[in-house]
């Protein structure tokens, strides 16, 4: 991939962990870590039930990937929960986990704050 499609990549991706107030918040802001960069990505699949022949209304797996920091990249984590047990929206189970995570790596691997705070990706049109 060019660096230019990375950085664009990275830079929609910053808008799923943004608490942009109203119609402008991500789908998992759970995930942001104060004073980083973060961009990620959520995810919800169905699971197929070979006892019925269909797709589970009830069992999902959810999935978040993240890049921290996002304005200079050091890491990307990225999880699954299979069946998770507290219902199936990725920024309620996963979202906070990376959060988690990402926080234990930047103290960690003592990596510095971003120099800005992350833009608000606007999400919709005013």
């Amino acid at each position: 991939m060019s660096p230019e499609t990375a950085k664009t990549t990275t830079d929609m991706f910053r808008a799923v962990a943004q608490d942009g107030r109203g119609q402008n918040d991500g789908t998992a802001p759970k995930a942001a870590v104060t004073g980083y960069q973060i961009s990620g990505k959520t995810g919800t699949a169905q699971q197929f039930d070979k006892s019925i022949g269909r797709y589970s209304q009830s069992n999902y797996w959810i999935t978040f990937a993240g890049i921290m920091p996002a304005d200079d990249p050091r890491f990307v984590v990225g999880m699954v929960y299979d069946k998770p047990k507290y219902g199936t929206p990725d920024g309620v189970s996963a979202a906070p986990f990376f959060h988690d995570v990402a926080s234990f790596l930047a103290q960690r691997y003592n990596i510095p704050l971003s120099k800005e705070a992350s833009p608000v990706v606007p999400l919709v049109v005013p």
